[in-house]
């Protein structure tokens, strides 16, 4: 490159403008065949998920892509606002449990975070007990993503 710059002193110049020029040719040229803006494969699986479940209920999500999805559509959406979302992966944190509890009302955790082998943490299944007879509004649990055994 250096070479082009000692004979051709003014190509410094124009290489950001070349490079922009190619750049905007490849968007022109590709965009209209990797445009997915239509695909509503997504969005379709998160609203049925949504949709099957009874008002009221208590969803325990996994995965980012079920996380996002479902979040997305009940917050921002309105689909089911009344399902609780558990984001699993979150609560496994120290600061979960006093960050975020509060927004679900009657749910009772056996512990300070979910992990089955620290101390003053809970298992899945002391979480599912805890709250297999609980008094709210709150109807039986579900589940979206892959599940641990522990």
């Amino acid at each position: 490159m250096r070479w082009i710059e000692r004979r051709h002193p003014r190509t410094r110049s124009l290489v950001p403008i070349f490079v922009l020029f190619v750049s905007a040719w490849r968007v022109k040229t590709h965009f209209p065949k990797m445009n997915r803006s239509h695909v509503r494969m997504y969005g379709n699986y998160a609203r049925d998920v949504l949709e099957a479940l009874p008002a009221d209920d208590l969803l325990l999500v996994n995965d980012d892509m079920n996380c996002n999805l479902l979040q997305y559509l009940t917050r921002c959406e309105g689909v089911q606002p009344d399902v609780a979302l558990i984001r699993l992966p979150l609560i496994t944190y120290e600061w979960w449990k006093r960050m975020q509890l509060h927004h679900f009302d009657g749910l009772q955790f056996p512990g300070e975070n979910h992990h089955p082998y620290e101390q003053n943490s809970f298992a899945m299944i002391d979480f599912l007990n805890a709250n297999v007879t609980r008094t709210t509004s709150l109807s039986p649990t579900e589940t979206a993503g892959k599940m641990k055994q522990h």
